[in-house]
């Protein structure tokens, strides 16, 4: 949707000049467009922690290694998603699990050193 960003960069402005005469005439426009998506029918939708990734749904900003949650499970929403008739026009934002540290033992880190030695002799 190409009046997501413009919507974007007039809350952000809003939110730097609110304080100035100037910047507080301008108030009122967030209002506007918000209720201009409520008569549209544009809704907000959350995303709870623990549900599985759907990137259809949702943007993974950040992964977090995590010892009790699934790899490609929502750790925490950061932003909520919109939608119009069940269609996202902005997916919500989380962040995910990577699932368990991986931690390769002494033996793993060594038959790899020797295949990558190897590899390189055989050049």
């Amino acid at each position: 949707m190409e009046f997501l960003p413009v919507w974007d960069k007039l809350t952000a402005l809003r939110i730097l000049h609110s304080e100035d005469d100037f910047g507080k005439q301008y108030n009122a426009l967030p209002g506007a467009i918000i209720s201009s998506f409520n008569a549209m029918g544009v809704v907000d939708f959350a995303v709870d922690a623990g549900v599985a990734v759907d990137l259809r749904r949702v943007r993974v900003v950040e992964t977090q290694a995590s010892d009790d949650v699934a790899a490609d499970t929502v750790l925490r929403a950061v932003a909520g998603g919109l939608e119009l008739d069940g269609n996202v026009i902005r997916k919500a934002e989380v962040v995910a699990s990577s699932g368990p540290v991986v931690v390769a033992d002494a033996a793993d880190a060594d038959a790899t050193e020797d295949e990558a030695s190897q590899e390189e002799a055989s050049e």
